[in-house]
């Protein structure tokens, strides 16, 4: 194994942090299916697949590196939203703790001397610059649609955002 333990196990964490995404997006977007907002839901089921990838390319680095893959129990996702805004809300946050957790990776890749895993985790670096953006600019619309979501649903039928 060319990959320090002290990355392995981070990983490890990072794997069940990515799979919670995956279910906190799930969630969000089966509240916009139950609020008949089929755009926004269908674009946070993309989402959900997008973590879904995530842990699965940290799972795919831990494998060909021959290390072990432990995927820990993750917390229930939020299921209930006091309204839309919350919803994006959620997803906006959870994109900047993702964010800060790889810069920690990054940190933890360096400290260790772990070159293969620093250079991994580079395009995580990336991703999450447009991840940031998407959720920034999903939460924005949110924001000016007040309580009039359909104009957000027009808005991405439009190709906005």
């Amino acid at each position: 194994m060319f990959i320090t333990e002290k990355v392995v196990q981070a990983f490890n964490r990072q794997i069940t942090q990515e799979y919670s995404n995956y279910l906190q997006y799930t969630a969000i977007a089966n509240y916009f299916s139950v609020e008949n907002l089929r755009l926004l839901a269908g674009f946070y089921a993309k989402q959900a697949e997008e973590e879904r990838d995530h842990a699965s390319r940290f799972t795919k680095f831990l494998i060909d590196s021959g290390a072990a893959v432990e995927i820990q129990a993750t917390s229930a996702p939020q299921n209930k939203f006091a309204n839309a805004l919350e919803a994006v809300q959620s997803a906006y946050d959870a994109e900047v703790r993702t964010t800060n957790q790889i810069h920690a990776l990054v940190d933890l890749a360096l400290s260790e001397k772990c070159h293969s895993a620093q250079q991994f985790l580079q395009w995580f670096v990336q991703e999450q610059v447009e991840e940031i953006a998407t959720a920034e600019s999903k939460l924005a619309i949110t924001k000016k649609a007040g309580n009039n979501l359909l104009s957000v649903e027009a808005y991405l039928a439009h190709g906005g955002g």
